[in-house]
């Protein structure tokens, strides 16, 4: 969760009318004709990327904190959904999908290593193969299985299973298998809604609503105040429950065009992208949702009525029954000792290694350094302007032409209070554009700090290498505002100011070194943009480049961060022994102080993992 995803929340809390949900719909297409589903029976023309990101910038703008692709077709269907993805991430949002489930192994590929937050996948049996009809089918629990093997830390998972006659006595059945076959992910249970809106189908009756109190799972979400809802919805011909469509949330169809909510459309036609769309949708009469008989999606009640202080409690379970793992210390503990217990037992843990991890993240505020070679040696007096297009062009240059080499590097973490210290050697293989191979040749010191602190450096180096996630944290003036401080004659450098236009993680705020020779950043010097941890009260760091065949490439990194229990700390990595493709890989000493690893970590270490996947 970002920044701003929790200060919109805190927002909306005291001015619940604020926009904070949005379906944005980039696709009508679908594969499926599932029964109680009309989406594929109304065409939309479909924004191209370009006009699509516009229309996360305007809701952006609006204050929408949470964008859930879906409320249309198969998002996947689209070539292009994970830059969509990827776009909507890079602006804070919380980004959640939705899939049938039945799309190419290659495309839950992509969607993993993408920005989205959470993926729900919708089943509706585990018995037979009745696709192309409904959620049911081999390939629905093929995928799951896969996602639920592979999912990142971080992302959440869930089902949504969508209830009615026709399945009505198998709930239990496909909450047990889920349980049994997918632990890492959560199940929440829709009523299938019937009635007269657009998307909602009058060939079917509703299915009584018991399931919600009478079926139990380790893996289920339930809330109390929404079994109410649906047992209300269930007994009433109109369900009036204040909704808050098009104000609070809304749905955006894949052409832009505004609706109050999937159901029903602006009652003035209005499009996203229109130069006055906010004035308009500001003075919008959204009483046709009261000509609604009610609904009880999950995406729209749930939302509204997680705001509300009485249901407080329920969210509180919401959040524990998400952040938790079946049989874990943390459902034990309470068990045994009641919610506090609990809680204590998965929070303080959690802060403690964040803590010590926090070093990890420093190194990543400066992975996208990058530097190439020009011969022209410019006067000192060159316009600002001009040193950052010749410094951008050169990244742009050694991008283009770095593609396969290998390097030795050392990392060394030490914590003066705990008196602990670890030491790392590892060798990397770089293949372009953004794939990273770590191999762990030696280690020494406390298991503890290289678990902690060394191993999540790396596993996060292969992902911000990817090239998806280099362009959110390049330096160039998209990412920063540059100020030009000094010419240093010694170091035969421009010195200037970095401020990021908008503070990400990773991201930092220093000076840099750019060499007036080749345009390279030869040295870079900051603090993080944004604060690693509450434990951490300051952190620093400065990192050297060196010249190599043409490429300036990092040699050498010191950063300390003042840690509120744990003093001071100190993080060191060496880099060097640079080779490129073609060449043999030198026979090495050891540097004094490492002694080999042991058997049992070399038979974990020393195969090439990529990505890299610290042992649990």
């Amino acid at each position: 969760m970002t920044g701003k995803f929790i200060r919109r929340t805190l927002r909306n809390v005291i001015f619940p009318k604020q926009p904070y949900f949005a379906h944005l719909a980039i696709t009508h297409r679908c594969n499926l004709k599932c029964r109680f589903c009309h989406v594929t029976e109304t065409r939309f023309a479909e924004l191209d990327t370009a006009s699509t990101k516009r229309v996360i910038d305007v809701l952006d703008r609006m204050g929408v904190a949470v964008i859930s692709i879906s409320g249309g077709g198969e998002p996947l269907l689209r070539p292009d959904f994970d830059e969509i993805i990827n776009y909507a991430a890079s602006k804070g949002l919380y980004v959640k999908l939705t899939s049938n489930g039945t799309m190419p192994r290659a495309k839950y590929e992509r969607l993993l290593k993408s920005g989205v937050e959470e993926i729900g996948i919708s089943l509706d049996g585990v018995r037979g193969s009745d696709l192309p009809f409904s959620h049911v089918g081999a390939p629905i629990l093929s995928a799951l299985g896969y996602l639920n093997d592979n999912l990142p830390p971080g992302k959440k998972l869930t089902i949504n299973v969508t209830v009615s006659e026709s399945n009505r006595d198998q709930v239990q059945e496909i909450l047990d298998y889920c349980a049994a076959h997918y632990p890492r992910v959560r199940v929440w249970l829709n009523p299938v809604v019937v009635g007269e809106g657009a998307l909602r189908t009058s060939r079917v009756i509703k299915t009584k609503p018991g399931y919600l109190r009478d079926c139990h799972s380790a893996t289920l979400l339930s809330a109390a105040f929404y079994a109410d809802a649906a047992d209300r919805q269930y007994r009433r011909e109109k369900f009036d429950w204040g909704c808050l469509a098009g104000e609070q949330f809304f749905d955006v169809k894949p052409n832009g065009d505004f609706w109050l909510c999937q159901d029903k459309p602006s009652p003035v036609k209005l499009n996203v992208l229109e130069p006055d769309f906010g004035e308009k949708r500001k003075y919008l009469n959204k009483n046709a949702r009261r000509d609604c008989s009610g609904c009880v999606y999950s995406c729209y009640y749930v939302v509204q009525n997680s705001f509300y202080p009485r249901n407080w409690r329920d969210v509180a379970l919401l959040w524990w029954q998400m952040r938790t793992e079946p049989g874990s210390v943390e459902r034990r503990a309470a068990d045994r000792f009641g919610w506090l217990g609990g809680l204590f037992s998965l929070l303080f843990p959690r802060a403690a290694r964040r803590a010590v991890a926090s070093l990890a993240m420093l190194p990543l505020f400066i992975l996208s350094f990058v530097a190439g070679l020009h011969a022209a040696t410019p006067p000192p007096e060159l316009a600002p302007s001009v040193v950052l297009d010749r410094m951008e062009q050169a990244g742009r240059w050694q991008q283009a032409n770095l593609e396969n080499w290998t390097s030795i590097r050392i990392y060394s973490a030490s914590n003066g209070r705990l008196h602990k210290w670890a030491k790392v050697k590892i060798r990397l293989d770089y293949a372009a554009p953004g794939q990273k191979t770590f191999c762990i040749l030696e280690s020494t010191g406390s298991r503890f700090i290289a678990k902690r602190v060394i191993y999540p450096i790396l596993e996060a180096e292969c992902q911000s290498a990817m090239p998806q996630n280099r362009v959110l944290t390049d330096i160039n003036r998209k990412n920063y505002a540059f100020q030009l401080i000094e010419f240093d004659a010694t170091e035969n450098a421009y010195v200037f100011g970095a401020v990021p236009h908008f503070p990400e993680r990773y991201q930092f705020r220093g000076r840099i070194w750019v060499d007036a020779e080749t345009f390279g950043i030869k040295r870079s010097r900051g603090v993080p943009a944004v604060s690693p941890s509450l434990w951490v009260k300051r952190t620093e760091f400065t990192h050297e480049y060196g010249r190599f065949s043409g490429f300036w490439l990092p040699v050498h990194h010191c950063s300390q961060a003042e840690l509120r229990l744990f003093g001071r700390s100190t993080l060191e990595i060496d880099y060097g022994e640079y080779r490129w493709s073609g060449d043999a890989w030198p026979a090495t000493e050891p540097p004094r102080g490492l002694c080999p690893i042991d058997a049992e970590s070399e038979r974990q270490w020393s195969i090439r993992l990529v990505p890299f996947r610290p042992p649990r």
